[in-house]
């Protein structure tokens, strides 16, 4: 099962996107939410994905965070609630307001998503009340890319899936790095590297 990618962005859409990873195209429903987190078409990026099987299709649903991917697993547990709803609800609310509006019981500002009345709205804050729980939510991968040297790893895994080897890219990434100022940014040093691996 896909659980994470990690490659390029190589196109996008109103609700979804195409990653490239290794010349392979993923194509994956996105929250409006994850389509503002992630960078423009060409830049590396992480989705972590969730795939919903049919009899007659896969889809595949990428999300910037591991805790928006747990909040759509958890709304798919209600009855009358599908991938697309999911989605709907989570480009209007983050996952700590779902938690929040589950654990006070409002089921109003559920309403404000596409697919979703009143009535499925109520149903959604009472069967997850004691089911909400987003604590200790996990930064999105891709604003890694304006975060400190301290996610180079999440650099070497990027290139890596862009068809790199290993030591090609550590070697490129210490050329990088050599005697410059360590709180370079993974945006920064990912184009830098590539001209490495190039040769340029």
């Amino acid at each position: 099962m896909i659980a994470k990618l990690t490659g390029s962005l190589d196109s996008r859409y109103d609700t979804s996107v195409v990653i490239d990873v290794n010349g392979v195209g993923y194509a994956l429903l996105c929250s409006q939410n994850t389509l503002q987190d992630l960078p423009g078409e060409g830049a590396a990026c992480v989705l972590f994905v969730e795939p919903l099987i049919r009899s007659e299709s896969i889809t595949l649903f990428g999300f910037s965070s591991e805790t928006e991917r747990s909040a759509f697993r958890l709304l798919l547990t209600v009855q009358g609630v599908g991938g697309k709803v999911c989605l709907a609800i989570l480009s209007v609310l983050t996952p700590l307001q779902i938690q929040n509006n589950i654990l006070s019981q409002d089921h109003v500002p559920f309403t404000q998503a596409d697919g979703v009345g009143p009535k499925l709205a109520q149903r959604i804050v009472r069967e997850l009340k004691d089911k909400a729980n987003f604590s200790g939510e996990k930064s999105s991968l891709n604003s890694a890319l304006n975060t400190p040297s301290s996610l180079h790893p999440e650099a070497v895994s990027a290139l890596i899936n862009l068809g790199y080897k290993k030591q090609d890219v550590l070697e490129a990434i210490h050329r990088v790095m050599e005697g410059k100022d360590q709180s370079f940014s993974l945006a920064q040093i990912i184009p830098l590297a590539l001209k490495q691996l190039a040769g340029t």
